[in-house]
């Protein structure tokens, strides 16, 4: 398998390198020399670009193994930039809460502040009460088994009750 990583290193520093896309490239036809590849592309929130980050999977068929490796990162460079530009045409769904999920690390940290300060606080509630009726429907409720109705009684420090 080939990983590509495309970074950028402002200022050539090192120091504030970060990376901007990402590739995954494997072989699935067992290193022929005319081979087939998949692969699993993605690139991050594009904010010169004004674009979201996305990613998408794919393949190279045919290619001569011979050649550089170049050769096929190439083809799937070429291809990834084709992909980028249709996710652009499609556009990004919303998230209904209102977060910008096109940038991964700004929505967690906005759903954090969110949480802790209570001002998502419906959305939680509504959240929950969704999964509880939904969890109903195949968890028996504590009325349908036969109950004494009473209450626990104390243990003292032998275990036995008082």
């Amino acid at each position: 398998m080939l990983r590509v990583t495309v970074e950028i290193w402002p200022g050539g520093e090192p120091r504030r390198a970060r990376i901007l896309a990402t590739a995954f490239i494997a072989n699935v036809s067992d290193l022929e020399d005319i081979s087939n590849y998949t692969m699993r592309v993605s690139e991050g929130v594009n904010p010169v670009a004004g674009t979201p980050a996305w990613k998408a999977e794919g393949e190279v068929r045919g290619h001569d193994r011979r050649a550089s490796v170049w050769s096929l990162i190439a083809k799937v460079a070429a291809w990834a930039a084709e992909q980028r530009k249709a996710v652009i045409r499609r556009g990004q769904p919303e998230d209904p809460l209102g977060y910008h999920t096109s940038d991964l690390m700004s929505c967690a940290r906005a759903m954090a502040e969110a949480a802790l300060s209570g001002n998502n606080r419906a959305h939680v509630d509504a959240e929950i009460a969704a999964v509880e009726k939904r969890l109903i429907k195949t968890v028996p409720k504590d009325d349908d088994k036969a109950t004494d109705n009473k209450a626990p009684s104390a243990l003292d420090e032998d275990g036995q009750e008082t």
